[in-house]
Parts: C-alpha cells; structure tokens; sequence
C-alpha cells in the first residue's frame, strides 16, 4: 500500500502565552509502524516558528490534529489532551 495523499499543514502550539518546541522526528522510528513512520509526524525543527507537519495517507482521509498530539504525547511531548 502506497501513499497517495501528502500535504504539510504548519502547526504553532502555544500554552499560557509561551510557545511549545515539537521535537524533530516526531511520529518517526516507531516501532510497529509501517516503515517506521505514522501517517502524521515532523522530520525537522522550525525556522519560521511554525512546524511543518507531514501527513501522508494511503487514500484520502480526515487526519483530526489530536491525533498528532497523542503521538506527541507518547514520545514524551507535553501533555495537551485531556485536564490541565
């Protein structure tokens, strides 16, 4: 199964006022991932303050932004979802 859906939204998450850094390589070498990568992560650190998200799909599909944060979460990521 190929990719046939790959578009880069820009993300800028910000808590309190203060911006929060994504990591590089986010939602990349997970193991038990098809060729080590989920269909929604980042391969490098912002230069804009923004950070360009990768997400690549077999068809097309809605891809809801809380599924990157529970991928961010996982991999050690503040923790966004659920009661501050």
């Amino acid at each position: 199964m190929g990719i046939s859906e790959h578009y880069h939204p820009n993300l800028k998450v910000i808590v309190d006022g203060q911006q929060i850094p994504i990591e590089p390589n986010t939602g990349i070498d997970q193991g038990g991932c098809r060729e080590g990568m989920r269909w929604i992560h980042v391969h490098d650190a912002s230069d804009s303050g923004f950070t360009k998200l990768h997400i690549e799909t077999p068809s097309k599909m809605n891809v809801p932004l809380g599924a990157f944060f529970e991928i961010w979460d996982r991999e050690g990521g503040p923790k966004l979802m659920g009661p501050r």
